[in-house]
């Protein structure tokens, strides 16, 4: 199948959550969701978008894993380690 134009998950999953003021991306990009379900308090989301740029480095994104833990994920570092032993030398 074709990809589809102009077509964005970011988008159609801000769309469809009915997140607020969530600017439309265009591919490339990563994005980050973390739901925070604090007992004392009611549920939230937190979106942080990522555009890419080709030739430019992949930034760290947070990762949830849990209310209230995150790690940081550094995608450039990741991206050359999978690279590098997905290649035969």
């Amino acid at each position: 199948h074709p990809r589809p134009f102009a077509f964005s998950f970011a988008d159609e999953i801000a769309k469809r959550l009915q997140l607020p003021e969530q600017p439309s991306l265009r591919a490339p990009y990563a994005v980050s969701y973390r739901v925070s379900s604090d007992p004392s308090a009611e549920t939230t989301m937190a979106v942080r978008r990522f555009p890419l740029n080709v030739g430019e480095a992949l930034p760290t994104a947070p990762l949830a894993l849990g209310f209230p833990d995150v790690v940081q994920v550094d995608l450039e570092g990741s991206y050359q380690k999978a690279a590098a032993s997905a290649y035969v030398e």
